[in-house]
């Protein structure tokens, strides 16, 4: 599980973020601080290893925060969900090597979109130990190449829940066959081959054939590395 703090001088907002959390597989809120301060006592305790910041906090600004984060060399990654619009501060942001800014009010599928780019983004850096210039250009979050690829449109029959489920096995299993994928996520064998077939497309996965004991092809989908 992915920890997360969220820092947000707001208690009902902190809540509402604390929910959309809930509803995306493989993070955990760790805690909640209303304050810098609040925020510095998490992190000494149990350092999270995502950040959720606002910008407008009431013993500072968000940005000191990531400038102490970065200055101690904590390994933290941070998303701001603010209501700052200025050029300065999102520029400030970016130089401070922020993963994601999001305005407020934050809608969940702009969330649950970056919070999946990130969980991709952990999972690829996991999954290989040398990269290409095409690896990379999909690893940096504000690349062309990213942004591409977070906008591309999903073909008829593939929804981005699913297919995030389907991505998530092979974080545990190195192959499956369509039928062990569907038991895995409660679907037909005929719908997880589809969302393999598209993996297959995007050079996420592998397929191979292999004979069974009674000689009847199946293709066994492998990760690739």
């Amino acid at each position: 599980m992915i920890q997360v703090l969220i820092v947000e001088d707001d208690a009902g907002i902190a809540e509402i973020h604390r929910q959309y959390l809930q509803r995306v597989s493989d993070f955990e809120v760790s805690g909640i601080a209303l304050s810098i301060a609040d925020a510095l006592i998490h992190i000494k305790a149990k350092p999270p290893q995502l950040l959720l910041l606002d910008v407008y906090l009431p013993d500072g600004t968000g940005l000191e925060l990531l400038k102490h984060i970065r200055s101690q060399d904590l390994a933290i990654d941070v998303m701001l969900l603010t209501a700052a619009k200025e050029a300065s501060t999102l520029q400030e942001a970016l130089r401070n090597g922020v993963f994601d800014y999001i305005l407020k009010p934050v809608v969940f599928p702009r969330l649950q979109e970056s919070l999946n780019n990130y969980k991709n983004y952990l999972r690829r850096l996991d999954q290989n130990s040398s990269f290409e210039q095409q690896d990379v250009d999909k690893l940096m979050p504000m690349s062309e190449g990213a942004v591409a690829e977070s906008k591309k449109r999903l073909p008829k029959g593939v929804d981005a829940v699913t297919l995030d489920k389907v991505r998530a096995l092979f974080s545990e299993h190195a192959s499956l066959t369509a039928e062990l994928a569907g038991k895995q996520i409660g679907s037909s064998r005929t719908t997880a081959r589809r969302y393999l077939e598209y993996l297959v497309s995007c050079n996420e996965l592998t397929p191979e054939v292999a004979y069974g004991a009674v000689g009847r092809p199946e293709r066994v989908y492998h990760r690739v590395n």
